[in-house]
């Protein structure tokens, strides 16, 4: 480990909520504090630095007894550690897990508080984004079990810090709001050994996972910038827009309960009612769709499942998160995460802005003036559609550009679908996207042995809906080596049962519109398991490469990155796994893989690289 290195964890306290405010707003609230500072060079041990001034008597000799023991310093008092400190204004390198919380901190109130020099995202190494990139567990804890570190996170003091990092219920015995040092000072004892565990354990998967590329580093400060630049947001409209939901949301239990007797939020017992009166399995919003649209389902029970599916809208629910994780600049900050899902693409934090409703209006920003009034029946008016569907479809409008500023929202059409047919040299299908675009048209009637030419593709929609449709349910479900039961769920969200017989004809029939993707699948699965079984060699195909180096497999994309699969194996099947997350039960294990989710994987990287 470089002697030039810095690794840092900090513990903090706050009056507010930092999984419902947000990292950025935590770091600005003027009763966020830190409570320690520990921090190691290179493979020296490890320091403590409380920024307190008279800490307790027994508190430093029990530290400086601890210190003894494991080497490093114990420091105390408002004066930020000289060689940190140097360190921090030198523009030194500065590594933690999760990195973004640890410079936003020291960046914001808490670190100015003791005048921590402030530090650029160009100095910060996050090892939780280098776990992430090579297909590892994103926890520090569960990295650790992972790479089989020497130096596994002690989780004994987790429960002490989440009783030190917030306010407590006063009681007779202990009025205080807060655990503090002066009055439980075997606490902080715990919670400084607890985060001198974190460096160490930290610090151990540093030296196991490579480093990122230079164009992911690149790439990884980018997010970090976006973050910090954040978005600002129409406070005024959002609560306008609040205030008519929550007018609405009243509207709607009353006559939810006239009907039942239940709020539509009591799930367990809305859904019994309704159980009582009609077969229903769920309050699952597809299932609650399928009842709406059905003929036979009592008036009554359809209001009532009409309420609670309106009352329960998620969309709007993205108001009261806005408010509270809000900066007071009006910007929302820190809301994606780098590489939040394996192939590179980002996912969402806070807010969830990669998740907005598309509206349902074409005037959004008129119904943003209209809400100004705040009067649910001028909604009514204005709009056939339901008012909740209608303040919905004003949540992408509430996010807007800086004075003198364009907001630029870009998207890419059928991004997937090109990719795919890109890798799989599919040329028919690669030549409709870049002439009229019409592939469910296209694919459908490939499907159905009807004309191809663009005059006929035009008027699928009005005169041979049901060969569209099935082009279209393929395109979505099958591109990724998807069965019949993919078939049938992708055609249920469009209200459309289909039989197991049916969806395999339907199956077999796009397989054979498609046969070099269908080939691509085959390909990826086979040069996948050649690389497993032949160590230091590469495989080629298709555009993408494969290759074994030390624990990994690695899927070498287009673009030149590559996609890390940890501890490959072949299985007694002849199948390719590896341990990684498991998309349903969300837990570390060995899965198993094929062509077609390789192919996904190929592709979605892929779209990750061209944006």
């Amino acid at each position: 480990m470089r002697e030039d290195i810095c690794h840092v964890d900090i513990e903090s306290f706050s009056r507010i909520n930092l999984k419902q405010c947000g990292l950025y707003r935590y770091a600005q609230d003027d009763s966020t504090e830190l409570l320690c500072v520990c921090f190691a060079f290179g493979n020296e041990p490890v320091s403590t630095w409380v920024p307190v001034d008279g800490l307790p008597t027994e508190l430093i000799r029990w530290m400086h007894a601890l210190h003894e023991d494991i080497g490093g310093e114990f420091i105390h008092g408002t004066q930020v550690p000289f060689e940190l400190e140097s360190h921090a204004l030198e523009g030194g390198e500065m590594r933690a897990h999760n990195s973004e919380f640890e410079r936003t901190m020291l960046n914001g109130v808490p670190g100015q508080k003791v005048d921590f020099p402030k530090t650029t995202i160009e100095q910060w190494v996050c090892t939780a984004a280098k776990s992430a990139v090579h297909g590892l567990p994103r926890a520090l804890k569960f990295v650790a079990l992972a790479v089989d570190s020497p130096h596994q996170k002690n989780d004994d003091g987790r429960m002490v810090m989440m009783q030190l990092c917030k306010t407590r219920k006063p009681s007779k015995e202990f009025p205080e709001d807060r655990w503090t040092p002066d009055n439980s000072p075997e606490r902080y004892y715990q919670l400084y050994e607890y985060c001198i565990d974190d460096v160490e354990a930290e610090r151990a998967i540093d030296e196991i996972i490579p480093e990122l590329s230079t164009h992911e580093r690149q790439v990884y400060m980018m997010d970090q910038r976006i973050n910090k630049r954040g978005i600002r947001v129409d406070l005024d409209g959002v609560a306008d827009v609040k205030f008519l939901r929550d007018a609405y949301k009243k509207i709607l239990r009353e006559k939810c309960a006239e009907i039942s007797g239940f709020n539509p939020s009591q799930t367990g017992k809305i859904g019994e009612w309704i159980r009582e009166r009609y077969n229903m399995p769920n309050l699952q919003e597809p299932t609650m769709v399928k009842a709406l649209a059905d003929p036979d389902i009592p008036p009554d029970v359809k209001a009532v499942v009409r309420c609670r599916r309106l009352h329960e809208l998620k969309a709007v629910a993205k108001l009261d998160a806005i408010q509270r994780q809000v900066c007071e600049d009006e910007r929302l900050y820190g809301q994606f995460l780098y590489y939040g899902a394996g192939t590179g693409r980002w996912s969402s934090l806070g807010v969830q802005l990669h998740n907005l409703m598309r509206p349902l209006i074409s005037d959004a920003y008129v119904a943003l003036e209209a809400c100004q009034i705040r009067d649910i029946q001028w909604i009514h008016t204005l709009y056939e559609k339901n008012p909740m569907h209608v303040l919905s479809s004003t949540i992408r409008s509430l996010l807007i550009a800086g004075p003198g500023r364009e907001l630029l929202c870009i998207d890419y059409s059928s991004i997937e679908g090109r990719i795919t047919a890109w890798l799989a040299g599919q040329e028919d299908k690669l030549e409709i996207f870049r002439t009229h675009g019409k592939v469910y048209e296209y694919t459908g009637a490939k499907m159905y042995r009807l004309p191809l030419d663009l005059e006929f593709l035009m008027t699928m929609k009005k005169t041979h809906p049901d060969e569209r449709f099935a082009g279209k349910t393929g395109e979505l479900a099958c591109g990724y080596q998807g069965g019949y039961k993919a078939f049938i769920k992708m055609a249920a969200k469009y209200q459309v049962d289909i039989d197991k017989e049916r969806g395999m004809v339907l199956v077999s029939e796009w397989r054979e519109a498609n046969p070099d993707i269908v080939q691509l699948w085959y390909n990826l699965d086979e040069y996948a398991i050649a690389a497993v079984n032949h160590p230091g060699k590469v495989f080629k195909t298709n555009r993408i490469m494969f290759g074994t180096s030390g624990d990994w497999l690695y899927m070498k994309l287009p673009g030149g990155r590559r996609i890390a699969y940890y501890k490959p194996e072949i299985n007694v099947e002849g199948q390719l796994t590896y341990l990684g997350i498991d998309t349903y039960t969300r837990q570390w294990c060995r899965v198993s893989t094929y062509g077609g989710r390789l192919c996904e994987n190929a592709a979605s990287g892929t779209a990750r690289d061209v944006s």
